[in-house]
């Protein structure tokens, strides 16, 4: 931490609570001052924040120039706490048959001071924010006297910007927190007759507060929606997937008979396959729109229709009051813009407006409360070694099947800057309601003959001397 002159020690602590209030004015009763020229947090005859702040590690000039001192403080880091992560397991293995083994594991994982991205200069809550309903027919008949478009965007402001820092404030503050169970079950060696066979089956469940910090995925949210409480974004992890089974295996088939060309062409032959199956991962159904008034979009999370019957999603239109007459259309100004209206009203996924909260049939969606499509795939492989003149030459015919059965496989990516996240980054419209993509899977890698997830056929023949 870096060390504030004492002078600016006792006025930084003056200024805390005017830092923390959206009354200019307010601030200037507690300053002694006009906020826009800081007299009251002088220091050194320049405005303490217009001055850089943090005096004894910037250049000189930031004492008299506030481009500077805002160039200079834009990285400026309060507290650092290096995440901890706190592991424990526990198995038990049973060998049965003399040949098989069986295996029950636990494992868990709990870190704590994970880093979140957080916007902290924001005067939120915004006390004027406007309702968004799932038909016309749930707004009231008189709007006088309550909030419209235009109030919210006068209430929007950020907390800095009378003293000459206009931008917002970004901070990763060591506040998250995640957790995973699992457990799994497998069963591995030799059957009997030439066949090997491995089987795990898993079930976990993973728990954060954000999973996307690194910005690597447009489908779950990369900061929390409130920057106030970053544990009501508690939620499945875009990370989990509840269910996962493999099995796979490898059959030598005995040869039959005794005589050597019958032994020739049935013997020799080996089939190998495996079998995947996993749940889909988690994604939140976005809003793309400051419905807080935080001048962020990045954790604003869609409405949910509590009275719909499908999956659809909708946008949503402007709710206009205009000489005592509700309607729903294109408003004179935001000043006549007391709301919005969904488009589709049995649409289960509603995009709100900017400014909204959810009235009427409508709730606020949690995050990561979607789930994708899975994984369901077969490969199999075939297998013939003949022998020929000799002993070490072998002609090897080989056939495989890339999912055998054309099940597609809908990759999306989990938002990991070491895993596949080109389908993540690349269709955001899957979860915003009032998109064309909305939860169409075929738009990713792995619909039916979308390369690479087709089924695939590859023959083969090698001379092996």
């Amino acid at each position: 931490m870096l060390q504030l002159p004492p002078q600016a020690q006792a006025e930084n602590r003056e200024t805390n609570a005017c830092l923390l209030s959206p009354s200019p004015a307010w601030c200037a009763a507690v300053t002694g001052g006009d906020p826009t020229s800081s007299p009251g947090i002088s220091f050194t005859g320049t405005g303490f924040l217009e001055g850089g702040g943090l005096l004894p590690v910037l250049p000189g000039d930031a004492l008299i120039d506030k481009f500077v001192a805002r160039a200079a403080t834009g990285a400026f880091i309060p507290n650092e706490i290096s995440p901890e992560t706190y592991t424990w397991s526990l198995s038990l293995q049973r060998e049965f048959f003399g040949r098989m083994v069986a295996e029950a594991r636990y494992v868990g994982t709990h870190a704590i001071h994970l880093p979140t991205q957080r916007w902290l200069s924001a005067r939120i809550p915004n006390p004027a924010r406007i309702p968004t309903f799932a038909s016309i027919s749930d707004a009231p008949s008189d709007f006088t006297g309550r909030p419209t478009l235009a109030d919210f965007t006068n209430n929007r402001g950020l907390m800095l910007s009378a003293y000459g820092f206009a931008g917002v404030l970004t901070q990763f503050t060591p506040d998250s927190r995640s957790s995973y169970h699992g457990g799994s079950i497998s069963v591995r060696g030799n059957v009997g007759q030439g066949l090997f066979l491995n089987t795990n089956y898993t079930w976990s469940r993973t728990i954060d507060n954000i999973e996307n910090d690194l910005f690597t995925s447009f489908l779950n949210p990369r900061r929390p929606w409130n920057m106030l409480d970053i544990f009501e974004s508690k939620g499945l992890s875009g990370l989990h997937h509840e269910h996962k089974l493999a099995i796979s295996w490898s059959w030598a088939i005995p040869a039959g008979g005794t005589s050597g060309a019958l032994r020739k062409v049935a013997g020799g032959w080996n089939i190998a396959g495996s079998y995947i199956a996993e749940t889909g991962q988690p994604l939140t159904m976005l809003a793309r729109r400051d419905t807080n008034g935080d001048f962020d979009t990045a954790g604003d999370r869609a409405f949910v229709n509590s009275s719909a019957s499908g999956i659809g999603g909708t946008d949503v239109s402007t709710l206009c009051f205009e000489a005592s007459v509700v309607f729903v259309g294109t408003c004179a100004s935001s000043a006549t813009t007391v709301g919005y209206v969904a488009d589709d009203s049995s649409a289960r996924f509603v995009q709100p407006g900017t400014g909204s909260f959810p009235a009427g049939s409508l709730g606020q969606l949690g995050r990561n409360t979607f789930r994708s499509a899975g994984i369901n795939n077969f490969n199999v492989s075939v297998v013939k070694n003949t022998p020929f003149w000799g002993e070490g030459r072998v002609i090897r015919f080989q056939a495989d099947f890339i999912n055998l059965f054309n099940h597609p496989s809908f990759i999306i990516g989990n938002g990991s800057a070491f895993n596949t996240t080109d389908n993540a980054r690349g269709f955001p419209g899957f979860v915003t309601p009032g998109s064309s993509q909305f939860l169409d899977e075929t738009i990713f890698s792995g619909g039916l003959g979308q390369a690479p997830f087709q089924r695939v056929i590859q023959l083969s023949l090698k001379v092996l001397f």
